[in-house]
């Protein structure tokens, strides 16, 4: 395999993790979001499958979780800042993941060689011109990588252990 090959097979495994963890992360706010509005699982399936998952960004989806959250009295506001500031920071590099292309230069597969960094570049239209041009560059060492899949995977294990333990109807208080 030479280096573009195996640039390109590093780049679909780290989207690949990337794009799976912040798929389940956002299935999961979906499901937070929809149980606090109906009980009713049918309506919360109908909730996410014509107005959540079609019409509702992830960026979003992060400004209803914050609400949804500051709702119910045990949520503390920094840990909810600290939960959403993490959302944001995920959705972000996800959309890097993404979206933007790989870059295939000579300088990018030497760093990918010495380095195994994996480099995107975001195209943009230059506004003096209208001219498509390549803007920033995005550098991911394995480490990296790494970093960003366990972030992802901390944040859906707090959001799975907040369904888990508010699964009968998470934002309501009950009287006993």
């Amino acid at each position: 395999m030479n280096e573009q090959e195996a640039l390109l097979e590093s780049a679909y495994a780290s989207r690949g993790r990337i794009i799976q963890l912040a798929t389940e992360m956002e299935a999961m706010i979906d499901l937070i979001i929809s149980k606090y509005f109906t009980e009713d699982t049918i309506k919360q399936e109908e909730l996410i499958m014509t107005v959540l998952s079609p019409c509702v960004g992830l960026g979003k989806k992060s400004g209803l979780l914050e609400f949804v959250l500051s709702k119910k009295t045990e949520n503390s506001k920094p840990d909810i800042d600290m939960l959403i500031g993490q959302i944001e920071k995920i959705v972000a590099q996800r959309n890097i993941f993404a979206h933007w292309p790989l870059d295939f230069s000579k300088a990018a597969l030497q760093l990918f060689k010495d380095k195994k960094t994996i480099s995107f570049q975001r195209l943009k239209t230059s506004k003096d011109k209208g001219q498509i041009v390549l803007g920033c560059a995005n550098l991911y060492e394995d480490i990296n990588v790494n970093a960003w899949i366990g972030l992802i995977k901390e944040v859906n294990n707090s959001l799975w252990l907040y369904l888990k333990q508010n699964s009968a109807y998470p934002f309501q208080e009950t009287t006993q």
